[in-house]
This record gives C-alpha cells, sequence and structure tokens, in this order.
C-alpha cells in the first residue's frame, strides 16, 4: 500500500520565513543553495535517526499481508505495509524549510521526516489504546509511542544546532546585502502587495475580465 503521509518533528524558527520569502523572489539558485545546506547540515541528525530504529520488530510487522478476496474492493490486493529495517532507514530525510502551521506562530527551519508505512506505524501506535493488541505488544517490545524519532530528535538535536545557525546566518547576509543594493525595500513585499491591490475574476485570476 503506497505511504503518502509523513511522521514530521519542526524545528522552527520565526525569524526563517521573511528570509526564505526574499531569497526566493531575489536569486531562486541562492534559496535552493540554502535549502541544500540546511539539509547538508542535518545529515548527522539524520543518520542518527536511521540507526535508532531497531532492526526487527513485532512479526506481524515484518511480512506481508493479503486481503482476502472476498474483501477485496479492487483488482489488485493491497500490501499491509511491512517493517523492513532497509526501507525504513532509507526513507528518514531531511526537509527544510515549509508552510507555516496555521495552528503555531512559528516556522519550520527543519523537518526530519519518516515515509516509510511499517516505521509509522511501529513509531506511532497509540500507548493509550488500552484495548488494542498490537499497541500493548509494540509498548510492551519498545515502550511508549513516538519511540524513535522523537527521542532520538531531541537528543541529538544541540549537535547540528551550530551548523543549522550557520546557514541561517549565511542567507540572512544575502539577503540584508540585496536589500541594501536595492534601496532597503522588501522586493518580496512590494510584489505581494501590488498582488493583492489586483482584482480577481471568478476564476480567480488576476486582473480585469476580458470582454
Amino acid at each position: 500500500m503506497a505511504q503518502q503521509s509523513s511522521l514530521v518533528l519542526d524545528i522552527d524558527a520565526t525569524a526563517l520565513q521573511p528570509i526564505l520569502q526574499e531569497l526566493m523572489y531575489l536569486d531562486r539558485t541562492l534559496y535552493n543553495a540554502t535549502l541544500k545546506g540546511l539539509r547538508d547540515a542535518s545529515k548527522p541528525l539524520v543518520m542518527k535517526v536511521k540507526a535508532g530504529f531497531p532492526t526487527k520488530t513485532l512479526s506481524g510487522l515484518m511480512k506481508q499481508h493479503k486481503n482476502t478476496p472476498k474483501l477485496q474492493t479492487i483488482k489488485r490486493s493491497q500490501d499491509y505495509p511491512v517493517y523492513n529495517i532497509k526501507s525504513v532507514r532509507a526513507s528518514v530525510s531531511a526537509v527544510a524549510g515549509g508552510r507555516k502551521r496555521t495552528e503555531r506562530t512559528t516556522f519550520p527551519v527543519l523537518r526530519i521526516r519518516q515515509k516509510q508505512g511499517g516505521a509509522m506505524i511501529y513509531d506511532m501506535a497509540q500507548n493509550n489504546a488500552t484495548g488494542e493488541t498490537l499497541s500493548s505488544n509494540l509498548r510492551t517490545m519498545h515502550g511508549n509511542a513516538s519511540r524513535t524519532m522523537y527521542p532520538v530528535v531531541r537528543r541529538n538535536i544541540k549537535s547540528i544546532e551550530k551548523d543549522l545557525d550557520a546557514e541561517l546566518k549565511k542567507a540572512e547576509k544575502m539577503v540584508t546585502d540585496r536589500l541594501l543594493a536595492t534601496g532597503g525595500r522588501s522586493q518580496y513585499k512590494a510584489s505581494s502587495a501590488r498582488a493583492k491591490s489586483q482584482s480577481r475574476t471568478s476564476l480567480g485570476k488576476f486582473g480585469s475580465v476580458l470582454r
């Protein structure tokens, strides 16, 4: 079964959003280089998260399960996500930047992500679902929910904060230098203000309706 969701842990910095917005508008190449710098700085943490996942877990999570024919609603049977340590570790990655979460006032600098379905079940099966065998067995074998991602990031985040901060300072300097060269006016805000001042058609496009 294809897994599209991901387990995300945010490392937030309020000041990053305007820096990245401005840099993306001024120079997309520098913007992409900044995101790559943040990802590179996070590599030691990503490696620790990968190593934190156990080689083995519950036997029922480590073998293929097929829907019975009478329950199939599609032509091809869907596989239950299997915990395979090779794909579990290969599916850990770092994502730099992103959209501000609506329930927060801060902006994500970095997200450590796990996309492998079996690993997500292992890591996040609820520890308060007392009547569920899967949750109970995982809790007995590995401890409470958030068994790898959260505790490993929490223990090791300090080790990469200096490198992340250095990348952010480089981006801030590039933006500051560009703004000073253009009279100190934010090109991103100016563009955004122009866009908001224009009317929209019923299709959501800016400008007047052609007649």
